[in-house]
């Protein structure tokens, strides 16, 4: 009789745990829906704003941002390095600057940022300049360092490209980060959540 009531207690307690136990994965299971559904709701709704955008055209004013920005120092020769605010009116009058603020405008209206594996390296290559120069430049020009302005370029890009040709939006989204120089559907959809608030498959949906 102890054993049998040793045994029957034993199991209630078993029973005891085992009940708190789905309790509370079904309280989590609960809430991990809801959290799920509220962040859907979200970027549906992010979705809907930016699908019912108008379409807009790239505008590039090189005159305007040469003169509003500050150049990063060129050190000159046989002087040691350093940092300083040009002078609006010198900004026009340094021929490296303004070669470079041409490159910057051109990569820019030629949709270069979609080619793959584009660096910094690379394009200071390209553009027949230093690496911290460039990056400068564009921290300067833009506000925000290199990785960033080269994901708004895209990401922009294909919010407009999406908008205004239907066929693209019938492409996976793998397919579409690799038009876009991402290598992988993962990049292109992180990037695109950091920039719009929402997800590309929901901003499509929007769209159609």
């Amino acid at each position: 009789m102890k054993e049998k009531v040793s045994v029957i207690e034993k199991l209630n307690n078993q029973n005891t745990w085992l009940i708190a136990s789905l309790l509370f994965i079904s309280i989590l299971f609960i809430f991990i829906i809801r959290k799920n559904r509220k962040k859907i709701k979200e970027y549906e709704k992010q979705a809907k704003v930016l699908s019912e955008k108008p379409l807009v055209a790239p505008v590039y004013h090189q005159e305007e941002i040469s003169t509003e920005i500050i150049a990063p120092a060129i050190p000159e020769e046989n002087t040691p390095e350093r940092k300083e605010k040009a002078p609006k009116n010198d900004l026009s009058s340094n021929p490296k600057f303004k070669i470079l603020i041409e490159k910057i405008s051109q990569f820019e209206k030629t949709n270069s940022f979609l080619n793959k594996n584009i660096t910094l390296d690379s394009l200071s290559k390209d553009f027949d300049t230093n690496r911290d120069y460039l990056s400068k430049l564009v921290n300067e020009l833009k506000g925000k360092n290199f990785s960033q302005y080269l994901n708004e370029l895209r990401i922009n890009y294909i919010v407009e490209e999406l908008k205004s040709n239907e066929k693209i939006r019938k492409h996976t989204i793998a397919a579409i980060a690799d038009d876009i120089g991402y290598n992988n559907a993962e990049s292109f959809t992180n990037a695109f959540k950091k920039i719009t608030g929402t997800l590309p498959s929901y901003y499509i949906k929007a769209l159609n």
